[in-house]
């Protein structure tokens, strides 16, 4: 008598947890939350690692084009240093050859070939 009036207050004869159902409806929903989230991670960490590289390589770019700028700054002529005679062998669009006077002070005779 004592077991039927526990039951009657715990709610009866039904069992505490959760059935086989709603296991699998709770780890399915769990997997595809989970993928989407991996995804949703790998994408960002795709579009940091290009935004970096892209900042990288305009950095490199942007200091090559400094060094040209300062190299024809100081082009000479390869044999006879102060004249504007033999300061470039070719100039097309897609290269150039010139002599650049690196050690431009007092004395100095360094020069340099560049090519592009």
């Amino acid at each position: 008598m004592l077991s039927r009036a526990v039951r009657r207050i715990s709610g009866g004869d039904r069992e505490a947890g959760v059935s086989l159902v709603e296991m699998l409806v709770a780890m399915a929903l769990s997997v595809i939350l989970g993928a989407v989230t991996m995804t949703l991670v790998v994408q960002i960490s795709s579009s940091a690692n290009n935004s970096t590289d892209r900042a990288v390589h305009s950095a490199q770019a942007r200091n090559a084009l400094q060094a040209w700028g300062g190299y024809l700054q100081v082009a000479d002529d390869s044999s006879a240093g102060g004249t504007a005679a033999s300061r470039f062998e070719w100039f097309t669009a897609s290269s150039l050859l010139f002599y650049s006077d690196l050690n431009n002070r007092d004395g100095s005779l360094g020069r340099r070939a560049h090519r592009r």
